[in-house]
């Protein structure tokens, strides 16, 4: 359940949060944990990962955020509605969920089919974004994604709960072990 600062835009349709992380980013988990808090909260979220480290995404990723604050002021209705524009931006989104799955980029594309389901208004195309989605959920390559994901998950938090303990230990040892 959501707890932190999110709850302040809890189901607020005029805020949304983009966010983006670099697939080996030190603080991936945290981008995904925030995100997830948004989701609970019922806050418009959008989240992408581009390759390599920490660092400013890539242009694209930049652009798809531009384009995903527009489409979100068109649902609000802080700008005009460009149906035209909106039929586009989905086909894309279509094109490059379908696109993800074909690379094995599984949980990718699962991600962005539930994009597409949330962010666009209602239309027939949205339940074909569903039951993409489902079916690469049903899918043993993805349960077992979601198995390592979770026991990564695991080790982190147990790790995260031993530090301070290995810390504490390291400051009283007068006895150190060198870095030789």
């Amino acid at each position: 359940a959501p707890t932190g600062g999110e709850l302040a835009f809890a189901r607020d349709s005029t805020f949304a949060c983009f966010a983006a992380a670099g697939e080996t980013d030190f603080n991936h988990e945290e981008v995904v944990a925030a995100t997830e808090r948004m989701r609970s909260a019922k806050v418009p979220y959008r989240l992408e990962f581009f390759p390599g480290p920490h660092s400013w995404p890539p242009t694209d990723v930049c652009g798809g955020a531009l384009e995903w604050f527009t489409l979100r002021a068109m649902r609000g209705g802080l700008v005009p509605t460009d149906s035209g524009w909106m039929a586009s931006h989905l086909d894309r989104e279509f094109a490059a969920a379908d696109a993800r799955e074909k690379s094995g980029r599984l949980a990718d594309a699962v991600r962005l089919y539930a994009a597409i389901s949330r962010d666009y208004p209602p239309s027939p195309r949205l339940e074909i974004a569903r039951k993409a989605s489902a079916a690469i959920e049903r899918r043993p390559e993805y349960a077992a994604w979601l198995q390592r994901t979770s026991e990564l998950m695991d080790r982190d938090l147990k790790q995260s709960r031993e530090l301070p303990e290995i810390v504490k230990w390291f400051r009283t040892e007068r006895n150190v072990p060198s870095a030789d």
